[in-house]
């Protein structure tokens, strides 16, 4: 089974006050959404950090709230913890796929990392307990 906000919470007791925080949840969905870890694994294994794979579209959803209580800008008080506990997120949900963290890398500007200018490298030096499984079917008319 995939990574839960809940097991986020667990495994990362500084994020406790998150708990009730409805754009942090927001944010983990996003991030957890099957496109989103694909994307995320795939550019871990070309050795890029895997939350270039999504910061534009985390980004956009964070500049089109007109108040967010998960706020990535650095005049909002809590960026630099906030931007730290999506890392955190980005962690926990790609464990089950066996990724732990090897490095940290600036994210490439051809992502459009506007709050997020470097993040976590991983690989895949764990046992896995979910895998992506691709396949050709034929296309439903």
């Amino acid at each position: 089974m995939k990574a839960t906000f809940q097991d986020f919470l667990a495994e990362n007791p500084s994020c406790s006050g998150l708990t009730n925080n409805k754009d942090a949840q927001e944010v983990f969905d996003i991030l957890s959404t099957d496109e989103n870890i694909i994307k995320m694994l795939e550019l871990s294994d070309q050795g890029q950090p895997a939350l270039a794979a999504c910061v534009e579209g985390l980004e956009k959803w964070h500049d089109a709230k007109s108040e967010n209580e998960f706020s990535f800008k650095a005049k909002e008080g809590n960026a630099n913890f906030n931007k730290k506990a999506v890392g955190r997120m980005v962690k926990t949900i790609l464990a089950p796929f066996g990724y732990e963290v090897s490095s940290r890398k600036a994210i490439s500007q051809k992502y459009c990392g506007g709050y997020f200018s470097s993040a976590s490298c991983y690989k895949k030096t764990a046992p896995a307990k979910l895998m992506v499984k691709k396949v050709i079917t034929p296309v439903e008319q």
